[in-house]
């Protein structure tokens, strides 16, 4: 008979990820803290402004309290890449789209790549790519306020890929919010790996009462075998002869059964709760196309949609929206479109009286951008569960997650542009510019 002791050890290595890799390649390790303790209680500030001091990797280590937690190692695994959509699982989003400028944006870490539900910081190595300036990005908890810090600073524009290694405290919060929110004042792509947490339990740290370093030597029976990140201590035991059984003892009799208690009374139904949403959640992207009208009246064999409207280009374009809860129990909703058009045999797009007569040929081929967005009436219920149809329009949207139609009012901005036939600005507010053949 052998008796068998497994012990889980951390181990944290020293490595390098490499910042172009996709999802696939092999992801190389990195050093982490031993042990992690909350960070001492400092101002807070609820909105991302000006330069950071220290990236919270660093300020991790100004802890408080009074037993720190044990780093608890995983194969390094990729949890997060936005130019990726494979990292999406239904409204949890950790592809793509990109961080968008000035948006805070919500990502999960626990349940994936060995993250466990109780973990209360994780070790990463956060990586930023595609940015157009100079800048910062942070983060911290998901559902709180930022903490002033950033994580990776990068003083180049269009640099290869920086990253940096932190270790981040996760969310406690218990309704839909990320366990991390990032932010920056640009747009960027960002990449985050982990290989390791840490935890209030799960890890031996003292023998006997003894704490510190504790060496383990095998003896004459006694072997110590390291596998990955298990030490298996092994030591054979002499079985000693059976002993006489016991004598069995009597049973004893049987209680009476007591009396039915009355059925209680039916509690009142609760009232609804809130939708409990503390950062913003990205949909799409989806896969689109359309007919654009101009003002123009019909006049003769110019291309027309269902409602009679002058139809001068057919569109083809992603669409992407980004929801925002407001204290109030409204939403601002932003739906953005990127994508390309080509003109029909039609009028320019403007439509003023004085161009309506000014036909395109059809074929000139451009890109364009742009955006609506609007605010939702206040205590809508938010399903942000739900999943809309191909393609996914606004009026499919607000009915698939507000159970609403569109709103009437909201405001938009696009701009189109092709290589050699001018540029047309269409905003709520006013145009510019016309294409040309």
């Amino acid at each position: 008979m052998k008796m068998r002791w497994v012990v889980s050890v951390a181990v944290a290595l020293v490595g390098s990820l490499s910042a172009l890799a996709q999802p696939t390649d092999e992801i190389r390790n990195w050093t982490a803290p031993p042990y992690w303790m909350p960070q001492a209680a400092a101002q807070a500030s609820s909105e991302p402004s000006g330069r950071a001091a220290l990236s919270s990797g660093r300020q991790a280590l100004v802890t408080t309290g009074s037993t720190p937690m044990p780093f608890v190692a995983v194969t390094p695994c990729r949890v997060a890449d936005t130019r990726y959509a494979s990292f999406n699982a239904g409204a949890f989003l950790n592809g793509t789209p990109s961080v968008q400028a000035a948006v805070t944006r919500g990502f999960f870490i626990k349940g994936s790549c060995g993250i466990p539900a109780n973990a209360q910081a994780v070790s990463l190595n956060a990586t930023v790519l595609n940015q157009s300036a100079r800048g910062w990005l942070a983060l911290w908890p998901g559902g709180t306020p930022w903490p002033g810090t950033s994580t990776v600073n990068f003083a180049a524009v269009n640099d290869s890929a920086v990253a940096n290694a932190a270790v981040v405290p996760l969310s406690s919060c218990s309704s839909p919010c990320g366990d991390l929110d990032a932010f920056a004042y640009l747009n960027l792509d960002l990449v985050l790996d982990v290989n390791g947490y840490y935890a209030a339990t799960g890890i031996v740290n003292s023998l006997n009462t003894l704490g510190g370093d504790i060496t383990l030597t095998p003896g004459t029976n006694v072997t110590i075998t390291n596998t990955g990140n298990t030490l298996t201590i092994d030591a054979p035991l002499t079985v000693g002869p059976k002993g006489d059984p016991g004598t069995n003892g009597t049973n004893g009799t049987n209680g009476t059964n007591g009396t039915n208690g009355t059925n209680g009374t039916n509690g009142t139904n609760g009232t609804n709760g809130t939708n409990g949403i503390n950062s913003s959640l990205v949909f799409g992207p989806y896969a689109s196309s359309s007919l654009d009208t101009s003002g123009c009246p019909q006049t003769g064999s110019l291309p027309v949609d269902s409602e009679g409207a002058v139809v001068w280009a057919n569109d083809t374009f992603t669409r992407t929206y980004i929801v925002k809860p407001n204290s109030d129990g409204s939403f601002d909703v932003t739906e953005l479109f990127d994508g390309t058009f080509v003109t029909l045999n039609s009028s320019t797009p403007v439509g003023t009286t004085s161009n309506c007569s000014t036909l395109l040929n059809a074929g000139i081929t451009g890109q364009f951008y742009g955006h609506e967005a609007m605010t939702t009436p206040k205590g809508l219920n938010f399903n942000f569960k739900g999943t809309c149809p191909a393609g996914c329009t606004g009026s499919q949207f607000f009915t698939t997650f507000f159970g609403t139609t569109f709103p009437t009012s909201y405001a938009w901005q696009f701009h189109y542009t092709t290589p050699s036939n001018g540029s047309w600005d269409n905003t709520d507010h006013g145009n510019s510019g016309d294409l040309h053949n």
